[in-house]
């Protein structure tokens, strides 16, 4: 099993990349699942348009296409700004066709520097899917005080933090089943992408 993990933020050192390699870090433990983690704050795609050039897209866009083609699943963390899921994700949506995550699973995460954090969720849901056909699951996190919770995940002391820390992992292993689960959808006669390349 292969899992994506998209860091969405353009920052230096985001929250939303710590929280990434921590989901990195769980799924590599027993080396059950291998990962791809994509920080975009380290891959930054220009703002999408029908005018990129075909060597553009080769250079910047088709390795990381790859990747996601031979991935079984993703994990999808964005900061909320402003109330809003961060411009660099958005963009990367743009650059998504349906084959390469069309009928994977995601897992939606949500990362606040306060108690805030439920826009970018609705936002991603509502807009992110169309063309792209990703999957979100029912679960979402929402990772509040996010400064806190990177700095005691190893060793919570706080049991609000310990909560946390415990329904991070139960998230992560509900995407798992969804991983393996979905295989058998993508693999049905019945999923025509060639045929219906794009949403309505």
């Amino acid at each position: 099993m292969k899992i994506t993990i998209l860091s969405g933020s353009q920052r230096q050192n985001s929250n939303s990349a710590k929280v990434g390699s921590f989901a990195e870090t769980y799924f590599n433990t027993g080396g059950a699942v291998e990962t791809f983690h994509l920080k975009l704050e380290n891959h930054p795609l220009p703002l999408w348009d029908d005018q990129i050039s075909d060597s553009q897209l080769e250079e910047i866009w088709k390795p990381i296409h790859s990747e996601l083609s031979s991935s079984d699943a993703l994990v999808v963390i964005t900061p909320e700004w402003h109330g809003m899921a961060s411009p660099a994700l958005k963009n990367f949506f743009l650059y998504c066709d349906s084959k390469c995550i069309a009928h994977k699973p995601a897992l939606l995460i949500s990362v606040s520097a306060g108690i805030a954090g439920s826009y970018p969720i609705n936002e991603m849901r509502t807009s992110s899917y169309k063309n792209s056909r990703i999957c979100y699951i029912p679960d979402h996190l929402i990772i509040r005080n996010a400064s806190n919770f990177c700095k005691q995940y190893q060793d919570p002391q706080d049991q609000l933090i310990k909560d946390a820390v415990k329904r991070f992992h139960y998230s992560l292993e509900v995407l798992k089943v969804y991983a393996e689960a979905f295989t058998q959808i993508r693999a049905s006669e019945s999923i025509a992408i060639d045929q219906f390349p794009n949403g309505l």
